[in-house]
């Protein structure tokens, strides 16, 4: 978003220095009544004149066409004035300049020598760009799967990039693995990896794209277990498996033997048996204790611990 020309007007559809026409999200009026930038940038992103509307002023080097306005001061109406817009009459606003700010300005532009044009210019939009494996589907990895497309100014696929926080076959940590690779408009690429990435600890993967308008996508995501909360592969078995014990009743223990990290729950149903030590984390012991038989039959239970069963008979 250009603010200024070297004329005395400004160029379609930068319409005043507050309203760019179709362009909500770039209207400087409608940053100042939402308080705040809406067009992804900020202020360092372009340069912009040192003293508004004076070209003279623009940074060194810069030219006019790679310009924009910053935003600063406070939101309109000032909070200290009382007043306020609902969001009802801040979207009229919005939706006002996205319709084009529909006012005949047709006079003015050809008084200035010029013709009376409409249109919507800049490619405000940022590139599509995909990413597979998912982080769900991953356990090792050895190659990636890379979409891109861009509505409007079009990808440019000299900046497809790939990195891994780790090294990959010979390539260090961080090199661009799609480095040489060709990406077309609304295609994909698959990018085969030198040696599988080993999930055991995290990978974190970015993948990176820019539009010719110079919008980047960037995707960043990490792949294996990420901490001590993330669930590991858990396999369980238990022993002894069943247990008889006499009418009197008495007490007994289970071995439990698991990875580290792994949790476990032990769980009956069966009225006459009482779970005295019931959970852990890792390989352990879980106890019980089994009451008295008065009911002249023998009978059976079971305890459950993570999927595997363990049988109780009591004799009469």
């Amino acid at each position: 978003m250009a603010p200024i020309i070297s004329s005395s007007y400004r160029y379609w559809p930068q319409v005043t220095r507050y309203i760019r026409a179709g362009q909500a999200r770039q209207s400087l009026l409608v940053w100042k009544i939402f308080g705040r930038r809406l067009d992804g940038r900020t202020n360092m992103d372009r340069p912009t004149e040192r003293v508004a509307g004076d070209p003279s002023t623009i940074p060194a080097g810069a030219d006019w066409p790679d310009c924009d306005l910053d935003y600063t001061g406070e939101a309109m109406p000032p909070p200290a004035s009382g007043l306020a817009l609902t969001w009802e009459e801040r979207m009229k606003i919005a939706r006002w300049v996205d319709l084009g700010a529909p006012i005949d300005l047709t006079s003015i532009i050809r008084s200035a020598g010029d013709q009376a044009v409409a249109g919507f210019l800049e490619d405000d939009l940022r590139p599509t760009l995909s990413l597979s494996p998912s982080a769900a589907q991953a356990v090792s990895i050895s190659r990636f799967v890379i979409g891109a497309y861009d509505l409007d100014s079009g990808i440019d696929a000299s900046t497809l990039s790939l990195t891994v926080d780790r090294a990959v076959g010979g390539a260090p940590a961080g090199t661009n693995l799609a480095a040489g690779q060709t990406i077309s408009e609304d295609g994909t690429i698959t990018i085969n990896l030198a040696a599988p990435i080993d999930l055991s600890s995290p990978a974190t993967v970015t993948a990176q794209i820019r539009d010719r308008a110079g919008h980047i996508t960037r995707i960043v995501r990490v792949y294996g277990r990420t901490s001590a909360t993330d669930p590991p592969n858990c396999a369980y078995s238990i022993s002894p498996t069943s247990q008889k014990i006499k009418a009197r009743g008495g007490e007994g223990s289970i071995a439990v033997t698991t990875s580290d990290g792994c949790a476990w729950q032990a769980a009956t149903t069966a009225s006459w048996i009482t779970i005295t030590q019931a959970s852990g984390t890792g390989s352990g012991v879980a106890s019980y204790s089994v009451a008295r038989n008065s009911t002249g039959r023998s009978r059976k239970g079971q305890i459950t611990i993570a999927g595997q069963t363990f049988n109780i008979k009591q004799k009469r």
